[in-house]
């Protein structure tokens, strides 16, 4: 970075104004990257909240289902019940009847149960699948924002140690100017 180049020498030294400008466009350079990583920054915290939002989303059509699957669950409970109760009475009607009726609710029991258990298999696949995805996608953006992390800690370190060798540069050059004056006063 020591580029002494780019300054014109006068009789005891650099010229006071090149040096100024270098160091208002290593200035510029750094505010630069540090609008670069704030933007990176912002760009990151849009990508987080956006997941948070699908996620809530997510979350919330979840939330439906399983409340669905509970009301599927309570009408076979009552439905087994009123099987139950059924089977249980004692006939009023002739035996034939009676074995009829008892066939009849049973064969709407057992429809009734095989619907409702394929509408539970069919609602747990689909929750399955929604975790999974779910899952796919957190472990997705948690791999771009450990990314985009790890490029912005180099970036920041790469910064820091180019404002070093600034600092170093304006050191070097105050001194210079320094031992130029005391000569001047010495002559």
């Amino acid at each position: 970075m020591n580029d002494f180049s780019k300054f014109r020498s006068s009789l005891s030294g650099f010229n006071r104004s090149d040096v100024a400008n270098y160091i208002e466009a290593l200035c510029a350079e750094h505010q630069k990257e540090l609008r670069s990583a704030k933007e990176e920054r912002e760009a990151l915290l849009e990508q987080l909240n956006s997941v948070r939002h699908t996620l809530e989303l997510e979350e919330g059509r979840s939330s439906a289902l399983e409340a669905e699957l509970a009301e599927t669950r309570a009408a076979l409970e009552e439905t087994q019940k009123m099987l139950e109760e059924a089977l249980s009475m004692e006939p009023d009607a002739p035996e034939e009847d009676y074995s009829s009726m008892e066939l009849e609710a049973y064969r709407r029991a057992e429809a009734l149960e095989r619907a409702t258990t394929e509408r539970a298999a069919k609602i747990r696949r689909h929750l399955d699948d929604l975790i999974e995805e779910t899952a796919g996608r957190y472990e997705q953006v948690g791999q771009d924002i450990k990314s985009l992390s790890d490029d912005l800690g180099m970036n920041l370190q790469r910064l820091q140690e180019a404002l070093s060798e600034l600092d170093s540069v304006f050191e070097e050059t105050t001194d210079r100017f320094d031992r130029m004056d005391t000569n001047e006063t010495e002559e």
